[in-house]
Formats: structure tokens, C-alpha cells, sequence
């Protein structure tokens, strides 16, 4: 009935923003700069490079649902990381904490402790680890100066990026010296949630029509202390050093380390250099980054929560915490050659180097048996990935009204060798252990057909075919039709399957063992999407979506990658945005529902849901009803001040599932999903997070933006807690925080 009634809502909600608005904005974002000097035709006509399409089409013209990010609208946003501002602009995304590795993003209901069921790109290039972590560098980093926009793509996008999105895309595009010429430093200072961040960036325009374009950025991340980021369980529980009672809804006594800590307390770094000339782009990039992140909670209890019994050999202040980091070095270079008039190819070659490590959870067995520096310090996986890859393609207009595009596809990845960077050390993997270096090949073919049937109507046909060393033959195909009945109004219908193959770690795993080749992820997708203008500052929104997933997870037992359960979520979005005169109004709220849950075998564990088990219909690790407000106002043409507010409305599939973890005699089963004490409800409740920020600008050359983050925190800290992936029951709160900033334009 609640979901019935949230649905009800969120559908009178788009109705009423559709019918009281007579003035509205393109069907992207842009900022208030960009669209006060642009007429509405002119913001019609803008091409969105990687937004959903194999060639280029206007945000009207792209058949999904999408957001631009401007470069504007990052710096307004005050974020300090790219993960945040995501959480900040689109709709029906969400940011949750994560126990194996960065924070876990998801898209229409589709999240998990590793995020590689999203796709990253930088300049249309894949950065996501293909070994298990999925899409893990850049999202941590404070430095953004470099970023000209980021598309994301909600809903599946395998057709055009490949296997991993089946969840959405997220898609940067870098700056370059002929769109920003000059040479600038960004200085940021963070207080309660302490960091020092220094970004410097130059572009340069030369009489050839060449350019160039460099950033630089560094970043020490020493994180909130746990006095103002409490961490803390839903259950009850003693710790194995015999020294603690940890109290469910109580932040823990013993000692963490900071919240978003940098990985190593190591200096974050990021290196962009840029050259392009005609028809030719090469890049080089570098990112250095990784957090802290908490102990488990079964390596922290004693059982049967934990693994093991109470002693007082061993203090668990002592103990150090777990963390993630990476290096990446990429090098890209990228030809568009027009052979004739209607038909053009582009050639792009790349090498990748992704360096990877992980310090696992704490190895209490090795600890009692004296052997501490084996349990405690040095424990941890290394890997590194270094891929090159080449991809052909051709665009070409056969007729007016007709476009085809058709490429082709090579990547060569080699596995295992010596890191570089971090231990020096052999490679190990979660799923294989130590190994030897190896290798694979995927070969990909893909192409798309476009015909503009008349100026109203417009077909989308396309599909893509991807091989991987240790899977079989994986297909994508898409259609779409978009109807433009009037200047104001487009109706989108998208269908579309994506898949995900397993990680590389985990294919390799069960094709040594013997097993074959493992079952890949499938999600088909349908969504109605209508987009309405009012004149040229306003736009709203509406989206229906229904996706059917074949869920496919590793089995440690028995080494393989298993089709799970098949399950089937649908949902709204309903998305406004208003400006004009000085100011910007954001407004989305998005329902996402569970529709059914079938296990392929009855009984198995999993996070994803308890409706199988008969608890509940909804999904375990997601809000069902997200809000997100953003709002700006310029007092003077150098004086502004701004705002956002996330809101989760609560986690009633979470609650449902810990209902069932806490049955008596399931703790073994169990032991790593959420648990909680009867009557323990404050970690399901609703999360707020509401910032605030104002810039000045005192002279043509020096700019200041003051920021105030997590501010409800001041009041409640429970307020901005964010819950762990897959255990939702434990949170840590964001601390209520203050950033300065000051800019120096040469």
C-alpha cells in the first residue's frame, strides 16, 4: 500500500511540474552562464559527445535518459569528490558506504559492493579494473578543474560502451586549450573533515589551430575523526579482545581511524596533459588515489556475530584499518579523418596500466597465534592491469534522413605482473590467490542505424557483440523511437538488453578450475520517457522504467560465477529544473520498486533481497524514494550563494532483510549481511544531506568560495549517516564540515 500511495505521488509531482511552469531549460543541465547568452534553438542544436549514442545527437535527439554536468555546476556544488557530485545532480542515483572498496554507486536500484555494473569513461575511454573493483579511480579524487562536463547515462548502456553497463554510465569529458585558454590555482582548505587540495591549470590556443591543455592536482586527505563521523552496528555484540560491549545504535568506543582517509595517508595526485589538432586528440593521464575503510563487523565480534572467541591477548586499538588504493596511467591518442563528404572514421589507440591493492580484513587467527605482523600489517592483495586496445570506426550518412555507424574493437589486457607502486610485491588475487602473470583478448563489433523519419520522428537500431577470452559470444542490441510532436515536447520509447561479464579475476578463476566458461549478467530494460520545454529557462521531466535482471554472483564454494535469481524492479523519475534572472531551481524525486525476486535455488544467501524468503517486497540496499534539491541565486555578477539537500526516505528492504538474517540459529548463514537487535529501527530511518555554499568574487583575478557540508549534522549526527552496502543495518555519519577555497586567474 505505502509503495502504491509513493508511486501515486511521485506521478502527481511530475503532472503538477508539467502544467505550473511557463518558463523552462534545455533537457540537460547547463549552467546559468551557458544558458542566459544561448537561445533555446542554440541549446537544441548542441551535440553531447558519449551521451548514449554510437555518433553524436543532441541531448533531445539521445535516446536515454541523461544528465549533463557542467564544469560550472561542480565547482557551485562544493563537492569533494566526483562521487558527490553525482549524488548532488542526478536523479535516482545513490552513494552508499562500502566495505570492499570505494563508495558503491547505483542506478535505479542497481547497486553492489564493487561498482562494476557501471561503466567510467574519461574522453571516451574505459577506466573501470577489470579484475573485481569495476569503476574505481577518479571517483574519489577532490580535483576537478580539469573536467569540462560528465554525461551520465541512467538505465543500460552496454550497447554503445560494452559489457559492465547495466546499471548506467558515467562519462567525462576533460577540458581542452581551445575552450579554456589562460592559466589558473585553486586552493582548498577543509576544517572537522580535514584535507588540503592544490589544482593548477593552464590552456593554450597557437595560430596552427592546435591546442594544449595541462592540470595538475594534489591532494592530502586526512579525513574526520570518529568523534565527529561516530561509526555504528545494529547489532549487539562483544569484540574478540574481551574488552568492549558494543551497543547497537551506540558509536563504538574503541578506536577508528578517520572517515575518507586517504588510502596509505598517502597525497592523492592527478595529472592531465592534452593535445588537440584537427582531427587529431592525445592525451596522457595519471591519477593516484584510494580511501580508508572500516573493519567488518565479523572481524570485529565475537561469536556467533564473528569469527572468533574472546580473548585479552590482543587490543583492538591497535588494530590498524582497511583501505583500497590505486594508480592508473593511461595514454590515448584519437584520429577523425573525413574521407569523403558524409563519411568519416576515427582510429583510437590506447595503453592503460591500472595498479591495484587492497588491505583486507584482520586475520584474528594469525593474530592469537602470536603471528601479529602477518595478521594485522601486511596482509593484502596486489594486482596490476595493463590493457592496449585499438577500436575503428566509421560514420557514414548514405542519405540525408540516414546514418550508420559501425566499428570495430580489440583489447588486450595482461594480468599479474609486479606492481609498481605500492608493496613491490607478486601478484594476488581475491578469487585466485598469488598468480602469474596472464592474459586475455576481447574482440567487439558494434554499430547503430539512425533514420530520421520526418522532422517528428526518429529510430534508433543498434547492437553490439563482444568475446571475451573465458566467456562466450555476449550480445547488446537496442531500439528506439523518439517523437517530437511539437518545438516543446519529446516522447522517448528504449528497449534494450545489457550484460555483465564477471570479473577477470573471477573468469579466469573457473575457466583454470576447470568449470568453463562463466554465466553472464543480463538486464532488459524498457523505459517511456516525455521531456517538456517552456519557452528557454525551464524543463520537467518524466520517466518510466521496468528492468528485468538475470543477477549472476560469484560462489566461493564452488568457484564459480552462478546465476543467482532473476528478479524485476520498476520505477519513476520525475525531474524540474527553472532558471532565469540570477537564479537556478533543481528539483527531482524518484520511486524504485522491487517487483519480484525468484532465487534459481530456494534457501540461497544473498543482500539483494528478502521477498524470496517472505519478508517484505522491496530491495535491500536502496531508498525507494530519493529527493534532491539544488538551488542558486546571483546577488551581484560576482556574488552568489548556493545549495543542496539529498534526501533517502528510508530503507524498508533492509529492515525487511534483517528481519530475516535475525531468525534464531541463521547467524552462520548470515554472518556477513545486516543484522540487528530486535526493535533497532534508527538504522533504516531516512538520510539528509544538506550543504551550503557562497562565492565572491573580489577582483577580475581572485575568487573565493566559502562551503558549509553535512549541516543537519551539527544538530543530530544520525541525520547524515550513510549506510554500508549489502549491511545496511551499519552506518557512519558524514561529519558536519567546512570548506574554503580561493582561486587565483592569471
Amino acid at each position: 500500500m505505502q509503495g502504491k500511495f509513493s508511486l501515486f505521488l511521485v506521478a502527481i509531482y511530475s503532472l503538477f511540474l508539467t502544467i505550473i511552469t511557463g518558463t523552462c531549460e534545455a533537457a540537460y543541465h547547463v549552467s546559468l552562464t551557458e544558458l542566459t547568452n544561448m537561445s533555446l534553438e542554440e541549446l537544441l542544436s548542441i551535440e553531447v559527445e558519449q551521451g548514449g549514442t554510437v555518433s553524436q545527437s543532441t541531448p533531445r535527439d539521445t535516446p536515454a535518459a541523461m544528465t549533463t554536468i557542467t564544469a560550472d555546476m561542480i565547482r557551485q556544488s562544493g563537492a569533494r569528490s566526483l562521487a558527490k557530485v553525482l549524488e548532488i545532480y542526478v536523479p535516482n542515483l545513490e552513494v552508499a558506504r562500502n566495505y570492499f572498496g570505494p563508495e558503491a554507486i547505483g542506478i535505479r536500484g542497481i547497486i553492489g559492493n564493487s561498482n562494476d555494473k557501471i561503466l567510467l569513461l574519461v574522453n571516451g575511454k574505459i577506466m573501470n579494473h577489470r579484475l573485481q573493483a569495476g569503476a574505481f579511480s577518479e571517483l574519489d579524487l577532490p580535483m576537478m578543474e580539469d573536467i569540462e562536463s560528465v554525461n551520465v547515462v541512467r538505465g543500460p548502456g552496454s550497447v554503445v560502451y560494452g559489457p559492465g553497463a547495466v546499471a548506467g554510465v558515467i562519462s567525462i569529458i576533460t577540458r581542452n586549450g581551445e575552450e579554456y585558454n589562460g592559466f589558473d590555482v585553486n586552493v582548498r582548505q577543509g576544517a572537522i573533515e580535514r584535507f588540503t587540495s592544490l589544482e593548477m591549470r593552464g590552456g593554450y590556443s597557437f595560430e596552427n589551430g592546435a591546442s594544449f591543455f595541462l592540470d595538475y592536482g594534489l591532494t592530502d586527505y586526512a579525513g574526520a575523526d570518529q568523534d565527529d563521523s561516530p561509526y555504528v552496528f545494529g547489532k549487539s555484540f562483544y569484540t574478540p579482545d574481551g574488552m568492549y560491549w558494543i551497543k547497537s545504535g551506540k558509536d563504538v568506543p574503541f578506536h577508528i581511524d578517520n572517515d575518507h582517509k586517504g588510502y596509505r595517508s598517502a597525497v592523492k595526485h592527478k595529472v592531465h596533459a592534452q593535445i588537440d589538432w584537427g582531427g587529431l586528440q592525445a592525451w596522457i593521464r595519471y591519477t593516484s588515489g584510494g580511501n580508508h575503510v572500516d573493519q567488518l563487523r565479523q572481524q570485529l565480534a565475537s561469536p556467533p556475530i564473528g569469527k572468533f572467541p574472546v580473548t585479552g591477548q590482543f587490543s583492538l586499538d591497535a588494530v590498524p584499518g582497511r583501505g583500497f588504493g590505486y594508480q592508473q596511467l593511461t595514454l590515448l591518442g584519437r584520429y577523425e579523418y573525413q574521407f569523403m563528404p558524409g563519411f568519416k572514421g576515427i582510429l583510437t589507440l590506447s595503453y592503460d596500466m591500472f595498479d591495484y591493492e587492497e588491505t583486507p580484513p584482520i586475520y584474528w587467527d594469525k593474530v592469537f597465534s602470536g603471528n601479529t605482523r602477518a595478521g594485522i600489517q601486511t596482509a593484502c592483495y596486489s594486482s596490476r592491469e595493463d590493457e592496449y586496445y585499438v577500436r575503428a570506426m566509421g560514420h557514414w550518412n548514405p542519405a540525408v534522413n540516414h546514418s550508420i555507424s559501425i566499428g570495430a574493437a580489440l583489447s588486450h589486457e595482461i594480468f599479474g605482473l609486479d606492481s609498481p607502486g605500492y608493496p613491490h610485491t607478486g601478484a594476488s588475487t581475491l578469487a585466485q590467490g598469488d598468480v602469474d602473470d596472464w592474459d586475455t583478448n576481447t574482440w567487439s563489433v558494434l554499430g547503430e542505424y539512425r533514420w530520421d523519419l520526418s522532422r517528428k520522428w526518429t529510430l534508433y537500431a543498434g547492437g553490439r557483440m563482444d568475446k571475451h577470452s573465458y566467456t562466450d559470444w555476449l550480445y547488446s542490441p537496442r531500439a528506439a523511437i523518439i517523437f517530437k510532436p511539437t518545438e516543446d515536447d519529446t516522447l522517448k520509447v528504449i528497449g534494450n538488453q545489457s550484460v555483465r561479464r564477471a570479473g577477470d579475476d573471477e573468469l579466469r578463476a573457473q575457466y583454470v578450475a576447470g568449470k568453463g566458461y562463466s554465466d553472464s549478467e543480463k538486464i532488459r530494460s524498457g523505459e517511456f520517457r516525455y521531456e517538456r520545454m517552456f519557452g528557454n529557462k525551464a524543463f520537467s521531466a518524466i520517466s518510466a522504467f521496468y528492468q528485468d535482471i538475470e543477477l549472476v554472483a560469484w560462489n566461493t564454494q564452488l568457484r564459480r560465477s552462478n546465476h543467482l535469481a532473476d528478479y524485476k524492479i520498476y520505477g519513476i523519475e520525475a525531474e524540474f529544473r527553472w532558471q532565469g534572472n540570477g537564479y537556478i531551481l533543481s528539483l527531482s524525486h524518484s520511486y524504485t520498486k522491487l517487483l519480484d525476486f525468484d532465487l534459481v535455488e530456494p534457501g540461497t544467501v544473498q543482500p539483494w533481497s528478502a521477498e524470496p524468503y517472505g519478508y517484505g517486497h522491496s530491495l535491500a540496499i536502496w531508498s525507494e524514494n530519493l529527493t534532491k534539491l539544488f538551488a542558486s541565486y546571483n546577488f551581484t555578477p560576482g556574488f552568489s550563494v548556493d545549495g543542496s539537500l539529498q534526501i533517502y526516505w528510508g530503507f524498508p528492504g533492509a529492515h525487511d532483510q534483517t528481519r530475516y538474517n535475525n531468525r534464531e540459529g541463521t547467524f552462520p548463514d548470515s554472518i556477513g549481511l545486516g543484522l540487528s537487535d530486535s526493535g533497532y529501527d534508527k538504522a533504516f530511518d531516512g538520510n539528509y544531506y544538506l550543504n551550503l555554499g557562497t562565492e565572491y568574487r573580489f577582483t577580475p583575478h581572485w575568487q573565493a568560495r566559502l562551503d558549509l557540508f553535512n549541516i543537519l549534522g551539527w544538530f543530530d549526527k544520525d541525520l547524515n549517516k550513510r549506510n554500508y552496502a549489502e549491511r545496511v543495518s551499519e552506518y557512519r555519519s558524514e561529519a558536519p564540515s567546512l570548506g574554503l577555497s580561493l582561486r587565483y586567474s592569471f
